[in-house]
């Protein structure tokens, strides 16, 4: 069952050179300023705040994800009846940092030694409907990969993993603490992900 999916990664990795980009950057004659003159510093301030409005997720985004988790939940639930299934959000879906266009990322907690064999999962979410199904199960954490067609929202599940709740709920806490964090983070996470900098390799 695990060779079927596991095919499918080599084309799911992304390995293109980090000194490309869409967007090059030229250098700078001048070199970078070390102080922001009142109008710099407004004109930066005002792209920044509309970039984050154009950033945060909208209501119908977090409808569709939110169907998407309530759905996953479902279909493990009636495939492994009676067993103990958590289903929990991690990364950027549950510590506040996602934009419209984020996948979600799930931890499932079971005690349930066949779930922990995640290409057991792939093989369930294939059969009903899910479509780009990745089974890496040989990764250091297991993970799947699906598309919903239907509610058009990838997720990237794992088993078993609660230091990545853990990281999550820390992140979120750096959010409520402090108003500023939301909007710096995301639109750091926006220009690394744009010169592809936000790879963990």
């Amino acid at each position: 069952m695990g060779c079927k999916f596991e095919t499918g990664m080599k084309q799911a990795r992304r390995r293109v050179p980090y000194t490309l980009g869409p967007e090059k950057l030229e250098s700078d004659p001048e070199g970078a300023a070390k102080n922001l003159n009142p109008k710099e510093a407004f004109r930066i301030t005002t792209d920044m705040r509309a970039l984050y409005a154009k950033l945060l997720p909208t209501d119908e985004s977090e409808t569709r994800r939110g169907k998407l988790i309530a759905k996953l939940e479902k279909l493990l639930r009636e495939r492994w009846p009676g067993q103990q299934i958590n289903v929990s959000v991690f990364g950027s879906t549950g510590n506040r940092l996602g934009t419209r266009d984020s996948d979600v990322d799930i931890c499932i907690t079971t005690d349930c030694k066949e779930i922990e064999h995640v290409c057991s999962i792939a093989d369930l979410l294939a059969r009903n409907g899910m479509e780009r199904v990745v089974c890496v199960s040989s990764a250091k954490v297991p993970i799947v990969k699906v598309w919903d067609p239907d509610l058009q929202v990838a997720c990237d599940m794992n088993v078993n993993n609660p230091i990545a709740l853990e990281n999550t709920e820390l992140i979120r806490s750096y959010v409520a603490i402090d108003e500023r964090f939301r909007p710096l983070a995301m639109i750091v996470k926006y220009w690394a992900k744009r010169r592809m900098l936000n790879d963990a390799g």
